[in-house]
């Protein structure tokens, strides 16, 4: 897959998806790695669009094989939309995972050795939500349609407060450029919020002890992984991204998972000898000039 190319085999699998849940009016956002590998290549096929760090200087997008995706509560408690989105998933060949079923959704595709997952989050429901109900790691809809149609459910996220405030919204080619389709993605604010989150949440699986070396591998590439994710959000940001900032940091500041994205950027980040800061600062991942400006963003967006 080349630095600027839209024909990857998940990109053809997600247009129809996405193109059902517009015409829903679901308002969902993609989150995650392939949220930023969209945007990236978005960028690097338009033409005058600033960003903070020139697009020669990014890093390649790295390759994902899981889509996960953030609905507002209300949709996953409408009776029309929720099973208007199981009819679209399971018409276009998603199943339900045995293990997750009705969150997530997997397929199996040409030049993937696993299935790849759809997954539904949602934020935190409100204690008083009157269409929803909260049963261990679903968010299920209240009461079920009388139609009997199957629904889907979400997977509660604490991190996804406020993912619809202000996203940033794009068109995207089709593999055969005959066509457009709209892709919304949160903030780069919120979005750095779950990756600061995950980044750390990975890094202390890594540090256990008494567990295999290959394990404790993998959870230090997934934790690298998702520090990369902060950087490459930060280097794309746009002129309307952070006029838009001080208005996201307004919805979530007072939020438990914003405290906890200040604290983790002070801990790792932010000194010299932290394990993300002696990652990201390498020569193979940003130029030093580059480095600073993305941890000055951050230092400035994330000040408890």
């Amino acid at each position: 897959m080349t630095k600027t190319s839209y024909n990857d085999p998940l990109w053809e699998h997600i247009i129809p998806v996405w193109s059902n849940l517009e015409e829903l009016g679901c308002n969902a956002c993609l989150i995650g790695g392939y949220a930023l590998a969209l945007k990236q290549r978005w960028l690097l096929e338009s033409r005058g669009i600033s960003t903070l760090v020139d697009k020669d200087l990014w890093p390649i997008s790295r390759v994902t094989q899981d889509l996960d995706v953030v609905f507002p509560i209300r949709v996953i408690g409408d009776q029309e939309k929720n099973p208007g989105i199981e009819r679209t998933l399971t018409g276009l060949g998603w199943i339900p995972h045995r293990e997750h079923g009705n969150w997530t959704y997997i397929k199996s595709i040409k030049g993937f050795a696993e299935p790849i997952k759809f997954e539904l989050h949602t934020p935190i429901p409100p204690p008083d939500g009157v269409s929803v109900k909260v049963r261990g790691r679903r968010v299920k809809p209240k009461p079920k349609p009388s139609s009997g149609e199957k629904t889907v459910h979400g997977t509660p996220n604490p991190e996804a407060i406020g993912f619809d405030s202000f996203p940033t919204e794009f068109d995207c080619p089709s593999p055969d450029a005959s066509s457009s389709n709209h892709v919304r993605i949160p903030h780069p604010l919120s979005l750095c919020m779950m990756k600061l989150i995950s980044a750390a949440d990975r890094y202390k699986r890594s540090q256990r002890l008494n567990t295999a070396p290959e394990k404790l591998e993998l959870q230090l590439f997934q934790a690298r992984k998702h520090a990369g994710d902060v950087g490459r959000s930060i280097a794309m940001l746009l002129r309307e991204e952070m006029n838009s900032m001080d208005k996201v940091r307004e919805c979530v500041q007072q939020t438990e998972p914003f405290q906890k994205a200040c604290k983790i950027l002070q801990a790792d980040f932010i000194p010299t000898d932290g394990w993300v800061h002696l990652f990201l600062s390498q020569p193979q991942q940003w130029r030093e000039d580059n480095f600073t400006q993305i941890m000055n963003v951050l230092s400035e967006w994330f000040t408890a």
